[in-house]
């Protein structure tokens, strides 16, 4: 699920789609873009993958979507949707859980490029980087509300967990 801040929007901009719809395909999973416009599509967007039991939610990178994470969250929470989110803020408002670049780690980066800058580099010029460092935050009261069992295993390999 995505907001369409960008009305070229595209699945793309961390991997390539090919790569998300064969891992989709080796998992048989069904990946399905939903874009949303208004807190009227958010809702009736959890509604209908709530009907289905089998469904689950991504929710990918957007500043819509971070800026309605009240919304997300309990609209998922509402519809009994399980749901990850790409930034810790989602879980701390009671999201089930996030996968994404470690913030803290991502600044220290932004700060080297801000040196290379001050020190002449042309931007333009500098790489784009990708996070190093992930985190993952898992919620356990979203987990309870929703009647999922989260495994000791993912549990152990966590970040951080809410109770």
């Amino acid at each position: 699920m995505y907001g369409n801040t960008y009305v070229n929007f595209k699945r793309d901009w961390i991997m390539s789609q090919e790569t998300m719809d064969q891992a989709a395909k080796t998992y048989s999973v069904e990946l399905l873009g939903t874009p949303v416009a208004s807190e009227a599509d958010i809702d009736r967007a959890f509604a209908k993958f709530g009907a289905d039991q089998t469904t689950a939610v991504m929710i990918l990178a957007d500043v819509h979507l971070l800026d309605q994470r009240n919304l997300v969250v309990a609209s998922a929470a509402r519809f009994r949707v399980p749901t990850i989110f790409p930034v810790p803020v989602f879980p701390a408002v009671g999201g089930l859980m996030s996968y994404g670049g470690n913030f803290p780690d991502q600044f220290r980066q932004a700060a080297g490029y801000v040196d290379r800058i001050l020190r002449g580099e042309n931007p333009g010029d500098l790489p784009v980087m990708m996070p190093t460092k992930y985190e993952l935050v898992i919620n356990m009261k979203a987990a309870n509300v929703l009647g999922i069992t989260v495994p000791p295993s993912l549990l152990s390999t966590s970040d951080k967990v809410i109770e």
